[in-house]
Formats: structure tokens, C-alpha cells, sequence
């Protein structure tokens, strides 16, 4: 009977002690207490155990999902007043550039149109200093059979397509002047009249003049087109 004593005194002992040691390691445990010189906890608080952003837990995980959460909301509002003051900045130029745009147009066909008058006339001025001028009533008194129209074509050892040219008109209608199926009238009669005055090296220098302005002309319009080409792409 004494040893079954014996063993439940020490059995007890040793139960105090641990309720004792669990005690100690509780209290070091909830203690807070940092280093004088550094942010550092002391090695046996909770505070260490726990690390230096606090404890980890489902409540800390929620907290950090809804400060992310808010700081999304904030961007994004922020975003929002952003593009809408750049829209209230950049409509009104958008409006002032189309508008702009438009000007730029309108005067590029005025230009055209005022390159293509001044052409006109430095043509009419090249063709006057070689063909010499005619009056209305000269040219009206003039003889133009069909006969005349063909002897002076022939003179001038032209073609009926370059006397065309010469006069502006198409070469069927020369053929139809020089059949007698039509006559010349208004610039076209004092353009003939005024050809009678000149001779073949007149003739041949202002064909050559015409074939210049001709390839010109159609070099510019194929220039043009392709710079309207190039706006609808970039338009696209």
C-alpha cells in the first residue's frame, strides 16, 4: 500500500509542475514587450511568434481582400473623372480641327480652280504670240470653204488630229469642216483665219507647246489621284 502512495504523490508533483511550466509559457507568451533600441519583440512573446505583420488568420485574409477591393474602387474612379475632363478638353478641339479641315478643303478647290484658270491663260498668251490675233469682223469676212480648210491644212503639212489641237476642237470635226457637212464658227472660225498668217516652224513650235502642256496636265492629274488615294487610306 505504501508504493501505490508513493507513486500517486509523485504522479501529482509532476502535474503541478506542468500546470505550472504551462503558466510561465502563457504568460511569456502575452507578454508585448519589444527591445529597448530596436523595433524588434523579444524572442518568447506572442508578438514574434505572431511576426512582424501581425497574425494570420481568416479575419486578417478579409481585411486585405477589402482593402484591395477598395483601392481597385478607387482607381477606377479616379480613371473615370480622368477621361471625362480629357473629353471635356478634347471635344471642343476636335470640333475646331473638323471645322478647320473642312477650310483647308474649301480652299484647295479654290487653288485648283484658280491653277486651272491661269493654265487657261498662259495657254491663250503662248497661243497668241504665235498665232497673230483676229478681230470678230475679220474673222467673219473671211473666206472658209471646205476646199480652204483642206489647202491650209495642207500647207501647214498637218494632220487633221494636230489641226484639232490647234483650233481646241476634236478631229471629227475637222473631217466634217472639210466635207462640208459643218463650218466653224465663233473662236474656232478666227483660230483658222489667224493659222493662215503663220508658217510651218509657228506651227510646229506650238504643237510642240500643246504636247508639253498635255503631259502636264496629266502628269497632275495622276498626281492628284493618288494623293486622294492616299487621304481615303488614311481616312480608312
Amino acid at each position: 500500500m505504501a508504493r501505490p502512495t508513493a507513486r500517486s504523490a509523485s504522479g501529482g508533483a509532476v502535474t503541478d509542475s506542468l500546470v505550472i511550466w504551462k503558466h510561465r509559457v502563457l504568460s511569456s507568451c502575452s507578454s508585448t514587450k519589444t527591445l529597448p533600441d530596436s523595433g524588434l519583440h523579444e524572442p518568447g512573446s506572442l508578438a514574434a511568434l505572431m511576426g512582424p505583420w501581425g497574425p494570420v488568420g481568416p479575419d486578417s485574409v478579409r481585411r486585405r481582400g477589402s482593402v484591395a477591393k477598395l483601392e481597385s474602387v478607387i482607381k477606377e474612379a479616379i480613371a473615370r473623372g480622368a477621361r471625362r475632363q480629357v473629353r471635356v478638353v478634347v471635344m471642343p478641339l476636335r470640333r475646331e480641327v473638323l471645322r478647320l479641315r473642312r477650310k483647308v478643303a474649301e480652299f484647295q478647290g479654290a487653288l485648283t480652280t484658280l491653277r486651272r484658270s491661269a493654265a487657261g491663260w498662259e495657254r491663250m498668251m503662248e497661243a497668241a504670240t504665235l498665232v497673230p490675233p483676229v478681230s470678230e469682223a475679220e474673222a467673219k469676212s473671211a473666206r472658209l470653204s471646205p476646199r480652204l480648210i483642206q489647202s491650209l491644212r495642207k500647207r501647214l503639212e498637218l494632220s487633221q488630229m494636230a489641226l484639232a489641237r490647234l483650233v481646241g476642237v476634236s478631229a471629227p470635226a475637222v473631217a466634217h469642216w472639210e466635207a462640208g457637212e459643218s463650218t466653224p464658227t465663233g473662236q474656232n472660225r478666227a483660230a483658222l483665219v489667224g493659222l493662215r498668217k503663220v508658217g510651218k516652224r509657228d506651227v510646229k513650235e506650238l504643237l510642240a507647246r500643246r504636247a508639253k502642256e498635255a503631259a502636264s496636265r496629266r502628269s497632275h492629274t495622276r498626281k492628284r489621284r493618288r494623293r486622294n488615294k492616299r487621304r481615303r487610306l488614311a481616312k480608312n
